[in-house]
């Protein structure tokens, strides 16, 4: 991954998991198979978990 990727990639998680305070944030790796992984190689998918307001029951 170049380092301007590699940049963005970060910069996208950390607004993730800033938008997302008080959700699990989980990174998977996800392989679309041989075909897609030379066009998307560095595909990542962040995963956010129910949060605290979907957890604390009804007000």
């Amino acid at each position: 991954m170049s380092n301007a990727r590699l940049l963005a990639a970060e910069g996208v998680e950390s607004h993730v998991r800033a938008f997302f305070e008080g959700h699990s944030v989980e990174v998977v790796d996800y392989d679309l198979g041989p075909e897609q992984r030379e066009a998307i190689a560095d595909l990542r998918v962040l995963v956010a978990g129910p949060g605290p307001a979907a957890t604390a029951g009804p007000i």
